[in-house]
């Protein structure tokens, strides 16, 4: 009997990923317990364990969704955590070693500030160089888009958006992720056989889709929603405010059913 209740909950995709992860990473926390106050051997403990989770989803994603799905690396939030923790833990050991080194108690601290504010300074210029452009953050469209909704959709109306995020947010009504890294697994599992975009729509009593697009006829050939057999249309087009995404500018839009 509980041998066939642990079968069943290791049917279960979300506690065998869990379990899985759990196993990837627990060599590395009992690392940092045992490292109790020496922080170097806790951050290194802290680094592999997050390696080995951004390995381990990169891998996932890479031999699942990525290739049925072309969704993009702005889903490893793991790796930047990462970088900063890798940061981190060199600048601590490169203090350690100078203070050894050096005569001068104040010269380590002046060298690890100085590559803190190199480290930093790109950042700053990219955000600079951002700013600087003009337009609008995409986040910003979907926010006006996600207004929009709350103002002319019916409250039991379903949206479909691949960009769900910042949408899902602020929109007051229910909001659907269609690239099926957070939607259900045989959602993912039937856009992985192929199975035509409009069924899974039906299927979820998806009436709206809204999305940042470069082009909304080039967007409903893209997904397989043009055509006579396909009854959507452009509902909603805001071109006065337009985000510069991957090269294209874009704007928000909104598809319904005839």
């Amino acid at each position: 009997r509980f041998s066939r209740r642990l079968a069943e909950m290791w049917s279960i995709k979300t506690i065998r990923e869990g379990a899985i992860i759990g196993m990837l990473i627990a060599p590395f926390a009992a690392m940092a317990l045992r490292a109790g106050s020496d922080p170097s051997r806790a951050f290194a403990a802290a680094i592999l364990a997050l390696a080995a989770l951004a390995i381990a989803k990169l891998v996932y994603y890479a031999a699942t969704v990525e290739a049925a799905l072309g969704t993009h690396s702005w889903y490893f939030a793991t790796n930047r955590l990462l970088r900063f923790l890798v940061i981190l833990w060199l600048l601590s050991w490169l203090t350690k070693f100078l203070s050894e080194r050096m005569r001068n108690a104040t010269w380590p601290g002046v060298v690890v500030l100085a590559l803190v504010a190199i480290l930093s300074a790109r950042d700053f210029t990219n955000y600079a160089d951002h700013a600087a452009k003009p337009g609008f953050d995409w986040e910003i469209l979907s926010w006006h888009g996600a207004n929009w909704l709350n103002a002319n959709l019916a409250e039991d109306e379903v949206v479909g958006s691949f960009d769900a995020g910042v949408l899902g947010y602020f929109c007051e009504r229910p909001v659907v992720n269609l690239d099926g890294l957070v939607q259900s697994h045989e959602f993912y599992l039937h856009r992985k056989q192929g199975l035509p975009l409009a069924d899974e729509l039906d299927d979820l009593s998806i009436d709206v889709i809204a999305n940042c697009v470069v082009d909304p006829d080039r967007f409903l050939r893209n997904i397989g929603l043009d055509g006579p057999a396909n009854p959507w249309h452009l509902a909603y087009s805001d071109a006065s405010r337009l985000a510069l995404v991957n090269g294209e500018w874009r704007h928000f839009a909104v598809f319904r059913r005839h």
